[in-house]
């Protein structure tokens, strides 16, 4: 089973902060497939959490969100995706963190865990070291523009350079 790489962009680092948006990517053949979404915050999350400089690093002005799909219909959609896959990302703890926001809101809440990407790239491609160094030379060289759909791309992108350069 091909993994499917996950990315949020957040109102903040911070304990409290919330995602605004999530980004999904997974292989289909030779062919990279990507879903993202913003996400209009829920009631519950405080705007306290909300920074200015994340949002100058991704770009999403705050208002931008207030025409989001809800924070509940996301969390719906992508747990249908997400439930009983392997899920991966280069940031687990932070996107795990943003997951977990999202899935509470979901009864009962969805069991998704999301693993870390350059842990299973070594335990994937560890036999093939030359697939394994693609997989980690694609990642460096292919820019992260902090938006979640292009930054999950990033990573599937990285992943089938090893799935192509495998036996």
């Amino acid at each position: 089973m091909s993994p499917i790489f996950i990315d949020f962009e957040a109102s903040g680092l911070g304990e409290d902060s919330w995602p605004v948006e999530i980004g999904v990517a997974w292989l289909e053949g030779d062919a990279i497939r990507v879903r993202t979404s913003l996400i209009r915050p829920h009631s519950d999350w405080p705007s306290s959490a909300w920074s200015p400089q994340s949002a100058r690093i991704h770009a999403i002005a705050r208002d931008a969100l207030d025409a989001a799909p809800t924070a509940e219909a996301v969390a719906r959609e992508y747990a249908a995706l997400l439930t009983g896959a392997i899920v991966l990302s280069d940031a687990p703890d932070y996107d795990g963190r943003w997951w977990r926001r999202l899935a509470t809101l979901l009864d009962p809440a969805p069991d998704v865990r999301i693993g870390d990407f350059e842990a299973a790239a070594f335990a994937e491609f560890r036999r093939q070291p030359h697939a394994l160094d693609w997989v980690f030379e694609t990642r460096e060289r292919t820019p992260a523009p902090h938006r979640a759909g292009p930054d999950a791309r990033r990573l599937a992108k990285a992943w089938r350079e090893g799935v192509r350069r495998s036996p």
